[in-house]
């Protein structure tokens, strides 16, 4: 477009003086004239900058964030002019005024093709069709292929300063062309020639959009034509602005525009957006911008959603059906101040935007995990690479068949049968469900049912053979109810996940498939893996993690060590996509007697349909907080307290004041304290008082924990609410009487049992119980009566509404008739003194405010029902229907409510049934006329209101929030935090705000008793993703295994009933102390560790085969250490073997690593080994694997092993230090030798031989074959030994660089390989040398 009348240099002045103050109503010929006649008193001035949306800036954590900004072919000389999303492939097009043209393959932006259309002229439209792109200069037209091969180019007379074209949907073939000139071309796209010109008149064509209906063009006049399709005759016009026309666009009902008028004797830019409904042919209220408007597209596949963007930059996006709604969606380009942004584009799938500007730079911003430029496109085709053929021997059995090429003879081929011995044969229709046809309803040819909720909807399920073929979804059992005869449906995130494992193993797994956060999951393989959910939840809990990361100890089983070290484990697999395994902190877990004698190990044989998971967990809870509390410990405090503090009494008994005689009481300390107890621990007082004689034991104890004790619900429960908070409170300063045995009366007495706090945990650990009926009713009662008291309210509001909609259409009929009665040039406040002082309106949202002008009618707010947390000190009383003792935390929608929630109306609370009162359906779940509300709506959650919770995630009895408050008597009172002042909640004289960061909750599918498993909610914090070199902020996230998934706040407190149960919930304060808030891990790994340490070999003399390493022979970041290492099968890996003959792993192998070796990779010793240890294991091997290990029976156990036999832990904090001072690894399959180890190291620090002597697509090569070929050396002859194999590597390595740096390893790896092949990867020589 030509716009010679606006000035493009740095800020447009001309464009955007229009904002400076002055009116759009104050021209004549203004659109808005006519449309706010009466209003002119109430336009709002737009102030000198730029304002942006209610968050106060512009944001890049909205639906959109920019994914990459490039410079384009000739940036530096030449400015984008036109960029163009391709519509068939995945590609963007780009032109700029140098008449230059390249496109970028999918949204990494990798650049596909670049030519050169014309020398001097600039690119001024870009399209693509099936064959190619078209390519319009201002005196030709061009067409390529998508690979850059010419087609044709067009020149003639008639193509005079052309600025835009257009293919029209409804003729392909035909192509229009418009420009600064008279006449509309038409262009035969098939016969490649021009066939008419129709006259538009003199402003132009300078813009082509295509509309179902009509052909609509725009001209520098600013008028909006539409033309029929056919003829192309004007059918009608739009004057949309009275200056010119910046751009606009058409979707449905409805053409948009912006533009400029002339105001005050000069162009203005227009700060609204025009819309004009095409039903009524006519303006509708406009959309006012809160960036200057430039530029402006609607976006595909939403009906009235529109992205307007400025020239500088800034974009946002606009609802046309909504004037009176801003949405707050904006952004702004990180292009440089100077920039002017010249074109912009949207992708059919609407999942990307691309802007280009005048300094060369384009930039591409997308939404979602993969986003792609079109829903189903074309392949796009790749330049081929030919490789030469190559003879296999028939001897060869390695060798892949598919490596030959295919052969196309010129005759019939053997599989090519006669027609008589053929027979076309369809795929039968599977038979409709009975229930279905019982429910069916004819309407002419068509039938009518209802879904039964057994599929989805548009599915018909194809059984495949058992044999071959994939499993087909709708074989899996039919959706399972519960008890109260819901259909119950667990999503796919909360399932368990099993994975069939190939020959590869775990590398050939696609993890990207359950985790595309930036975080690392936990393998589920291994045995105990049950508790792979907390070990996340204490991972995330930032003190702890602190903690355990800085705990190093002598013990060889140490959970604390263990878990320190997992936790570094999943600190370096931040970004890598893949899943750590916990086999070490698993193996000193089920070494420990306590845990095995809680039932807290499970074996293989164990059927996980008959264990109760969730008391499983809790039980893991209580004991690994006690047991890392134990191996923690700093300091313990005696028993006995002598001393007489103020307040505390002696253990021997205190003297009542003012009288010598003692109390009957004594007083014990019994708290340990250590760095665990300082984030769980809370200083209780235990009391036990014997009723008969009031004998009282105090006890001072360090409590972990709570457990959540529910009332009793035996007998007639009346059905009460009970706040979360109350039963928390109750819970913690649980009151009861036992039998036990008194001291002072020397028998069994009933002693009253009680605690008080002296102080608060930092961290608040509970265990949610509910495997007894009484609980479970309890958790029920709680629910509904949380439901039917959110319905109650949803149908009190729909009435308000109501009741307001009728006095404003009563107070709206009363304005007409003061306005017929009054003088006509009267101004709107006049009119106002007719009016009712008071007339209520409906509640509309919230809109950014402005300033007001008098108004005729005052709009108070709607009445809102208002919530008081209910105090545990408040008597309870029976729910009943009519009046409620509880009013609910109303849930705050935004724009709708979940699908499957009563949706509010003007009318009630139920969608009203689209067919009325022909409606004769009798399980219809919607409402029709005359039926009443209340049940419509029990018909719509099936007569069952708890069904509602798997529809929506609005209502739970579990609060994210509550405030704790330590009383002077050792009670403690909770109350909930609203969910609108989460975000305000502040330690105050109330209480301190703990905030919710880990929930564990049960998942039982009913259609699958024996695939329950166990997932958490976790809250992770800011430090975690600035870690992850993602934005600092807190968010949700769903681990489930190896599956991580970002979920809504409101998940972690969903808990729909009969497949999700909680279990453990976490509650960390929301203001730590300083000492925990700023607690910052401390590597404990220092050299020390390398000093000499031990044998555990007790048998004869032993034999050192290494060197320990000198002070001075440390290695440093960046040197070279060869290593190797050997395992063990402790677990046999289960297959199953099909009929057909295929080989699947359900389950790997188990391996242990059995010894380990270190070479020196510089020095006057190098090659020598300083570490060459065999780890003992007290657990029993299957199988040695002798052929491959080197290891014998007996050189693990420590009564008969003559080697230098240590624990895991002592070699693997060896290994910890190399890999954190940054020294690189070298050796043959390291990847597979750390996974086994379970350690992490950075990729950067290992250099792998099976990586470096690799050609792509081939198969890796031995150890042993790669040094009889390029060292010469024949090893593992008899036996592996891993000093030969890590020196082997280290010798690969230097012969790697050495050819490296002659450039020959490219021809080198290809002889390899083609002697491997000859000799069919087998050393010449070996089997004679077996022999003899």
């Amino acid at each position: 477009m030509d716009y010679s009348a606006v000035s493009f240099g740095g800020v447009p002045e001309e464009i955007l003086g229009g904002y400076n103050g002055a009116s759009p109503y104050a021209d004549e010929n203004s659109p808005y004239r006519e449309l706010f006649s009466n209003c002119d008193d109430a336009y709002v001035e737009p102030q000198d900058e730029f304002h942006p949306g209610p968050e106060g800036e512009f944001h890049m954590g909205g639906e959109y964030q920019e994914s990459h900004s490039v410079i384009v072919d000739g940036g530096d000389r030449y400015g984008v002019s036109s960029v163009f999303v391709d519509r068939k492939e995945e590609l963007v097009w780009m032109g700029n005024s140098g008449g230059h043209v390249t496109s970028y393959f999918s949204t990494n932006m990798m650049k596909y093709t670049s030519y050169q259309v014309h020398a001097t002229e600039e690119i001024r439209d870009l399209r693509t069709i099936d064959a190619g792109l078209l390519t319009m200069t201002p005196t030709s037209l061009h067409m390529r292929t998508r690979q850059g091969i010419p087609v044709f180019s067009h020149r003639s007379a008639q193509l005079e300063n052309m600025q835009c074209m257009l293919q029209m949907g409804n003729f392909p073939h035909r192509l229009l062309l418009g420009g600064h000139q008279s006449g509309l071309v038409e262009f035969d796209l098939a016969r490649q020639e021009l066939l008419k010109v129709y006259d538009v008149g003199e402003p132009g064509c300078v813009i082509l959009r295509d509309h179902p209906r009509f052909v609509c063009h725009g001209d520098m006049s600013g008028r909006i034509v539409l033309h029929d399709p056919r003829t192309l005759r004007e059918e009608h016009y739009f004057q949309a602005h009275s200056g010119s026309l910046s751009d606009f666009d058409v979707q449905g009902n409805y053409i948009v525009t912006c533009g400029f008028s002339q105001r005050m004797g000069q162009m203005m830019g227009d700060q609204f957006v025009m819309v004009y409904d095409m039903r009524m042919m006519k303006l509708s209220l406009p959309l006012r911008c809160m960036i200057p408007p430039f530029f402006l597209r609607f976006v595909p596949g939403l009906s009235s959603c529109l992205t307007v963007v400025s020239l500088v930059g800034q974009w946002q996006m606009m609802d046309a059906a909504q004037p009176d709604a801003i949405m707050s969606m904006s952004y702004q380009l990180s292009c440089s101040p100077e920039s002017v942004v010249t074109s912009f584009d949207i992708a059919s799938s609407s999942q990307a935007l691309v802007f280009g500007d005048n300094m060369g730079s384009l930039y591409l911003y997308t939404t979602g995990n993969k986003p792609v430029f079109n829903n189903f496109s074309q392949e796009t085709i790749m330049p081929d690479i030919m490789e030469q053929t190559k003879t296999i021997p028939l001897t060869d059995t390695t060798s892949t068949l598919a490596s030959i090429h295919m052969y196309y003879p010129n005759g019939p081929l053997l599989s090519d049968w006669p027609a008589k011995y053929m027979r076309t044969s369809y795929r039968p229709t599977p038979p409709i469900d009975p229930q279905i046809l019982q429910s069916v309803k004819l309407v002419g040819s068509i039938g009518y049912a209802p879904n039964v909720q057994n599929r989805r909807r548009n599915q018909v399920p194809y059984k495949f053979s058992q044999n071959r073929g994939p499993q087909s979804v709708t074989n899996e059992a039919p959706n399972a109810k519960n008890e109260d005869g819901v259909i119950v449906h667990v999503p796919r995130r909360y399932r368990k996940i099993e994975i069939k494992y190939t020959k590869l193993g775990m590398d050939e797994i696609d993890y990207d498939q359950y985790n595309r956060t930036s975080f690392s999951g936990l393998d589920m393989a291994l045995p105990n893996s049950y508790c792979n959910s907390m070990v996340q939840v204490f991972y995330y809990i930032q003190p702890l993690r602190a903690r355990l990361l800085s705990h190093l100890c002598d013990r060889e089983f140490c959970l604390a060590c263990e878990l320190g070290f997992l936790f570094h484990m999943l600190d370096i697999s931040v970004c890598q996509g893949v899943p750590c395994h916990a086999s070490n902190f698993l193996r000193a877990f089920r070494t420990i007697p306590e845990a095995s004698a809680m039932s807290l190990t499970l074996s293989d044989q164990d059927n996980r349909a008959k264990i109760n998971l969730s008391t499983k967990i809790q039980s893991w809870n209580r004991f690994v907080l006690q047991q890392i509390h134990t191996e923690t410990m700093e300091d313990t405090i005696p028993c006995d307290v002598t001393s007489n503090g103020p307040g505390i009494p002696t253990s021997e008994g205190l003297q009542e004041e003012g009288e010598g005689e003692k109390l009957n009481y004594r007083y014990l300390d019994k708290r340990e304290f250590s760095p665990v107890s300082d984030i769980f621990g809370a200083h209780v007082v235990n009391i036990n008082r014997c009723t008969r004689c009031s004998f009282e034991i105090r006890k001072d104890v360090t409590s972990m924990l709570v457990n959540l004790v529910f009332p009793d619900t035996s007998g007639d429960y009346p059905g009460e609410r009970v706040p979360f908070s109350q039963v928390l409170e109750r819970s913690m300063c649980i009151e009861h009487t036992t039998q036990a045995w008194c001291d002072a009366c020397g028998k069994y007495q009933p002693i009253e049992q009680s605690r008080q706090y002296k102080s608060l945990p930092n961290a608040l650990s509970i265990n949610f119980s509910l495997d007894n009926p009484q609980d479970n009713k309890f958790w029920r009662t709680q629910l509904e009566i949380l439901l039917r008291n959110a319905q109650e309210k949803l149908i009190m509001e729909a009435k308000e509404e109501e009741e307001n909609e009728e006095a404003l259409e009563d107070n709206e009929k009363l304005l007409d008739n003061s306005a017929h009665s009054s003088n006509q040039t009267s101004t709107v406040p006049q009119q106002a003194s007719l009016t009712p002082q008071k007339v209520y309106a409906p509640q509309t949202p919230q809109t950014p405010q402005t300033p007001q002008t008098p108004q005729a009618v005052q709009t108070p707010q709607t009445p809102q029902t208002s919530y008081t947390p209910q105090s545990s000190h408040t008597p309870q009383t029976p729910y009943t229907p009519q009046q409620s003792s509880y009013a609910p935390q109303q849930p705050t929608p935004s724009g709708s409510m979940t699908p499957g929630t009563p949706v509010k109306k003007a009318d009630g609370v139920v969608k009203p049934c689209r067919y009325g009162q022909a409606c004769n359906r009798p399980d219809c779940r919607f409402w029709h006329p005359g039926q009443d509300r209340i049940d419509a709506y029990s018909s719509m959650t099936g007569g069952n209101i708890l069904s509602l919770l798997d529809q929506t995630m609005e209502f739970s009895w579990v609060p994210l929030c509550i405030r704790a408050k330590l009383q002077e008597d050792g009670t403690v009172s909770i109350s909930d935090i609203d969910k609108e002042e989460i975000d305000f909640a502040k330690d105050d004289e109330d209480g301190i705000v703990y905030e919710l960061v880990g929930v564990v909750s049960h998942v039982s599918d009913p259609r699958y008793p024996d695939k329950n498993n166990l997932v958490a909610c976790i809250k992770v914090g800011p430090s975690y993703h600035a870690r992850a070199k993602v934005s600092s902020v807190a968010h949700w996230y769903l681990f489930n295994d190896i599956s991580i998934q970002p979920v809504a706040m409101e998940e972690a407190v969903w808990f729909p009933i009969g497949w999700k149960v909680p279990c453990v919930l976490y509650w960390v304060r929301r203001e730590l102390p300083k000492h925990l808030h700023d607690l910052q891990p401390v590597n404990p790994i220092t050299a020390d560790v390398f000093k000499e340490d031990k044998s555990l070999a007790q048998r004869g003399k032993k034999r050192i085969t290494f060197t320990p390493l000198t002070s001075d022979e440390m290695p440093g970041e960046g040197d070279q250490v060869p290593m190797d290492a050997e395992f063990v099968n402790l677990h046999q890996e289960e297959a199953e073997i099909r009929s057909d003959g295929t080989r699947t792993t359900i389950k790997p192998s188990h391996k242990s690593v059995a010894r380990i070796t270190c070479l020196r990779g510089h020095g006057p010793l190098e090659g020598k080994p300083f570490l060459d240890d065999y780890i003992s294991t007290q657990e029993q091997v299957v199988d040695y694997l002798t052929q491959f290990s080197g290891i014998k029976p007996g050189d693990l156990d420590a009564h008969f092993s003559q080697k230098h036999l240590t624990t895991l832990k002592s070699t693997y904090i060896k290994l910890r230090y190399l890999a954190d001072k940054g020294v690189k690894f070298v050796g043959h399959g390291l990847k597979n030798d750390f996974r086994v180890i379970n350690m992490v190291v950075p990729q950067s620090q290992l250099i792998d031989t099976v990586h470096l002597f690799h050609l792509p697509h081939h198969r890796m090569v031995s150890l042993k074959f790669l040094a009889w070929y390029f060292l010469k050396l024949k090893i593992q002859s008899i036996t592996h030994d891993s000093i030969e194999d890590a020196r082997t590597a280290h010798a690969l390595y230097q012969k790697y660089i050495l050819l490296k740096k002659e450039n020959n390893i490219v021809i080198e790896l290809q002889q390899l390989y083609e002697t491997g092949k000859k000799v069919q990867w087998k050393v010449l020589g070996e089997e004679e040398e077996e022999c003899t």
